[in-house]
């Protein structure tokens, strides 16, 4: 076969399945190799190297952005030391970079690096999540007039925005994350290994952040579970002995207030 006819036959879709298994797997599809036209002195392969080594820059720098308080945590060696090895071991099959990185919190758990900072895994969990609240999709929506028709409040199911998060970490997570553009030098870790349970959540043009109580914690919890609101007040006297009924009244005005209730159902 010519060379014009094999370029006939290799249709794009062909090159570009072979362009990506060369970036992510490292393979060089015979085919490939003999359509390529290399530049100044290099041959074929030594260009692909040169796509793969700018792919991998890419990504460890794509990770830095996404989990820039790990990355203050380990300092920028240790950090982009890991960040190599987990480009090495998980190709990106996302089309938007900022997309890459979901199994970063895992993989850091694995590694002997965070033995000196154990909640390492979970403040990258934190930023991962904050990621995608921030991206997060919010739709103002006024429950007040759909509320004030209920006669039976126990038959009420919430569906609350998908544009929030809850985290619970055995860490003070957000202050650890906060930490992040200041000198970690300093730190006094110690008061920071405490629990902590956190909403995230987006207004129209900002995220915010709220701590809550174990208490408000579960309300939350229950509600993304689909419970109506009968049913999550037993589940919470099972939880908590004597819950505080003031909490639980504020924390459901706080979810009127800030529009985090998306739809309002009548269980039947």
């Amino acid at each position: 076969m010519s060379h014009k006819k094999e370029q006939d036959d290799y249709k794009f879709s062909e090159f570009e399945q072979d362009f990506l298994s060369v970036m992510n797997d490292g393979a060089l599809p015979q085919k490939l190799l003999k359509m390529l036209i290399p530049i100044k002195n290099l041959d074929v392969k030594e260009c692909l190297e040169v796509y793969t080594q700018a792919k991998t820059v890419r990504l460890c720098d794509t990770l830095y952005e996404n989990f820039s308080a790990c990355a203050k945590v380990l300092g920028d060696d240790d950090f982009f030391a890991l960040a190599n090895d987990y480009v090495a071991t998980h190709s990106s099959e996302f089309y938007n970079l900022e997309d890459y990185g979901h199994e970063f919190p895992a993989f850091l758990a694995e590694q002997d690096h965070c033995d000196g900072y154990p909640f390492l895994p979970e403040l990258a969990t934190f930023e991962w999540t904050f990621k995608e609240v921030f991206h997060g999709k919010f739709e103002a929506y006024d429950v007040r007039p759909k509320l004030e028709a209920v006669s039976d409040f126990s038959k009420v199911v919430l569906t609350l925005q998908s544009s929030m998060a809850l985290i619970h970490s055995e860490y003070r997570i957000k202050e650890i994350w906060d930490l992040r553009n200041g000198d970690e030098a300093d730190v006094d870790w110690e008061p920071l290994l405490e629990p902590s349970w956190l909403l995230l959540y987006r207004g129209e043009s900002s995220i915010f952040m709220k701590d809550l109580s174990p208490l408000q914690f579960s309300i939350f919890e229950l509600l993304q579970k689909g419970l109506c609101i009968g049913d999550l007040m037993e589940e919470l006297s099972k939880e908590f002995e004597d819950p505080d009924s003031n909490c639980i009244q504020q924390t459901f005005q706080f979810l009127v207030a800030n529009a985090l209730i998306s739809q309002i159902d009548i269980k039947s």
